[in-house]
């Protein structure tokens, strides 16, 4: 692979110019160190920086010689220019008066300024290996350091940027192992900015590694303390959310000492992820996962709702459960306690407020007045109003998402009253996701239904990849992969649930190598019962257990 220089044209050069993370002029090799720190460097530096790399001479003499008189001065830049050009040669640096570089000497800054302008924000990470010019002071240039000051502002604030937006469009992609190498490379190239702390933070919550999230938190406070650094709100804020841990979901429990990443849903999960940003500015929107059961419809909304809740969004996430989906307008009843929670929620019509009370008596801490006895059809219709009335109230104050996870147990009631809500929110600044069972209709024309396909082959194989490297020199590999994905139909959950009995039973292990067979004779049979497995999990309801928690705050 080609290096960076090499793909900007400075492979043919005979010198490198390095000034982020360090100061000298190195060989063409990049290791051979021709000319240190001092003043013929710093000439030379700016020579190399300045527009059209040119200046006048009364320009290099203010900058780097102004404790001197004219005369010393002048004799001192004669002795530079001397140095310089036996080391780079006559032809590299020309002129009398106005002094410039004739030749093609590379150098790291322009290098990462071009990487910027086309929008390589991976090379321009790879290049910037630290603050610009670090640690240079020469006696008399007053001028040259305000300058440099001034340059490695300009330079660590395009790297911070870079950051940003590459470690977004990870955490958008569900790249989370890339993102959080990024924001950590960030963080350690730039310790003493905020925003740099903040992705290490924000890509941590949204791998949902609240550990770690947790111990940044504390490095972060610490630093600030030793620092004397009154941390920003949106930094105090991104502090409080590391430390929120939101409870396991089943499917996790159950599969607990297999944590995968999120595998062939990048698609579906950029479109969430985004969707947010057009709510923020925007009208409402609606997107609906539907999925069979263990297809990942879960696990995508949990992970996207935990991304966008690291960026600083309010999210609502609740779930239907078996136990109520007979019991008439159970759901509803949770939905308007969890969204008369928010800020903005008084804001409604006192008859709204009677309406609600009749879905859930709980709020009449909140709502005065007498819960509403409509019966029957109009019952229906006023609860879908007050439902609407609730949430473009509190939208109106704060734009939130709200998810419902396994709307195919909601009861019929609810089931009308959620989608006479996502057919009324028009201008409301709430991104509303639904996830639930193939047979299930929710929305209106407008809503985006994300179908989750069984894994394909190579999907299931870089699944089983983020948990362990597979061996490709050992004879039981060989067939492992599709032998998983033909038992498993591409089920993730089936996936994860196949590899974990493995292990249980002692015929896989994995550490920091990656998979080890003990058994392959044993895996062979596991593969071929992968109908056992798959019934399992139809009848459990998606996951062992077949229980759900009704609502996580996320």
């Amino acid at each position: 692979m080609p290096s960076a220089s090499d793909r900007n044209g400075l492979s043919d050069t005979p010198m490198i110019l390095r000034s982020l993370g360090a100061a000298g002029l190195f060989a063409a090799n990049g290791t051979t160190l021709l000319l240190g720190p001092g003043k013929p460097l710093a000439l030379l530096t700016y020579l190399a920086m300045a527009p059209g790399r040119q200046a006048s001479r009364e320009t290099l003499l203010d900058l780097l010689w102004s404790d001197l008189d004219q005369e010393r001065a002048r004799r001192a830049l004669r002795q530079s220019l001397f140095h310089l050009r036996r080391l780079v040669g006559e032809d590299l640096l020309t002129g009398a008066e106005e002094l410039a570089i004739g030749g093609n000497i590379g150098n790291d800054r322009d290098e990462f300024l071009a990487a910027l302008d086309r929008g390589d924000f991976e090379g321009a990470i790879a290049v910037y290996r630290g603050p610009f010019l670090p640690f240079f002071g020469v006696p008399g240039g007053a001028a040259f350091e305000r300058w440099s000051e001034l340059e490695r502002a300009r330079l660590q604030a395009g790297f911070i940027r870079a950051g940003e937006l590459l470690v977004r469009r990870h955490l958008n992609k569900s790249r989370f192992k890339e993102a959080r190498r990024v924001a950590r490379t960030v963080r350690d190239l730039a310790p003493s900015e905020e925003a740099a702390w903040r992705l290490v933070l924000e890509s941590a919550v949204s791998a949902r590694d609240y550990v770690s999230a947790a111990v940044e938190a504390t490095a972060l406070e610490e630093w600030a303390t030793r620092d004397q650094v009154v941390l920003n709100p949106a930094t105090r804020a991104a502090i409080t959310r590391s430390r929120r841990i939101v409870p396991a979901s089943d499917e996790e429990r159950a599969t607990s000492a297999l944590v995968a990443e999120l595998t062939g849903r990048e698609r579906e999960f950029f479109a969430i992820t985004t969707a947010w940003e057009t709510v923020r500015a925007g009208p409402a929107r609606h997107l609906h996962v539907s999925a069979a059961a263990g297809h990942g419809k879960t696990r995508l909304l949990r992970d996207a709702l935990a991304r966008l809740s690291a960026a600083g969004a309010t999210v609502l996430h609740l779930r239907g459960t078996p136990g109520d989906r007979d019991v008439p307008f159970a759901f509803a009843g949770d939905l308007v306690a969890a969204v008369a929670a928010l800020p903005g929620a008084v804001g409604i019509s006192p008859a709204s407020s009677a309406t609600l009370l009749a879905l859930n008596p709980a709020l009449s801490a909140m709502f005065a007045g007498i819960a509403d006895t409509a019966t029957g059809e109009d019952a229906l219709r006023r609860r879908i109003h007050a439902v609407v009335d609730l949430v473009q109230s509190v939208a109106h104050e704060h734009r939130f998402v709200l998810a419902v996870d396994d709307v195919h147990w909601l009861d019929a009631n609810s089931l009308r009253v959620l989608d006479g809500l996502i057919s009324r929110l028009n201008d409301a600044h709430v991104l509303c996701l639904t996830a639930g069972r193939l047979d299930v209709h929710i929305g209106t024309e407008h809503s985006v239904r994300l179908s989750l396909a069984p894994l394909r082959l190579q999907q299931v194989g870089e699944l089983v990849g983020t948990l362990g490297a597979i061996p490709t020199d050992e004879p039981w590999t060989a067939h492992f992969v599709s032998g998983l994905f033909a038992a498993t139909r591409g089920s993730p959950l089936l996936v994860l649930e196949t590899l974990r009995l493995a292990i249980d039973e002692g015929m896989l292990s994995r550490d920091d190598d990656g998979w080890h067979c003990l058994d392959a004779e044993r895996i062979r049979t596991v593969l071929i019962a992968g109908e056992a497995l798959r019934e399992r999990v139809r009848v459990g309801g998606g996951a062992p257990g077949g229980s759900a928690h009704r609502r996580v705050a996320l």
